[in-house]
């Protein structure tokens, strides 16, 4: 299991503590009294990728900070036979506040520019978060087209073999 997907609590009588075991690797070391509890369990830090990606589905966050590059590295890519690079979106709920609700925010993103390889790495995936890349237009014709070429076809075929 990943680091990052490992939370660390620490209880000593009424005081609760709780570390990312990453932080803990990296040297937050706690000093642990007689009669401690240390429990690891899983942190939940997940993103859903749907849409035209190589691994549509729930996935974990391949690391503590994952840019959206990486995300869409670690579900295969966009599929280059149906993706619309213009079309790579995410959907995040935006903070609440106690007077205010939460907010949908709503990012896309044109993967046919060159820059926006740059802005994909400055794109900060939280838990949660939600990729969508749309199909392009020439895939959603087919989708629709297919089927009618298809029974054209056989229609054409029963018809030569029943003369």
């Amino acid at each position: 299991m990943e680091p990052h997907l490992v939370n660390v609590t620490v209880r000593n009588g009424s005081q609760v503590s709780t570390f990312n075991y990453e932080e803990v690797l990296a040297g937050s070391n706690f000093v642990l009294k007689p009669n401690s509890e240390v429990i690891l369990d899983r942190a939940r830090q997940r993103f859903v990728a749907m849409g035209a990606v190589g691994e549509p589905g729930l996935h974990d966050l391949p690391a503590q900070n994952t840019n959206l590059l990486d995300a869409l590295g670690s579900v295969g890519g966009l599929k280059e036979s149906n993706a619309n690079p213009q079309g790579v979106f995410v959907f995040r709920m935006g903070d609440s506040s106690p007077t205010a609700p939460a907010k949908p925010v709503v990012m896309r993103i044109d993967m046919r520019d060159p820059a926006a390889i740059f802005y994909a790495r400055q794109v900060m995936l939280k838990p949660d978060d939600t990729i969508y890349v749309t199909n392009a237009a020439v895939y959603e014709w087919q989708k629709i087209i297919g089927p009618i070429v298809q029974t054209l076809v056989l229609g054409r075929a029963a018809g030569v073999t029943s003369n």
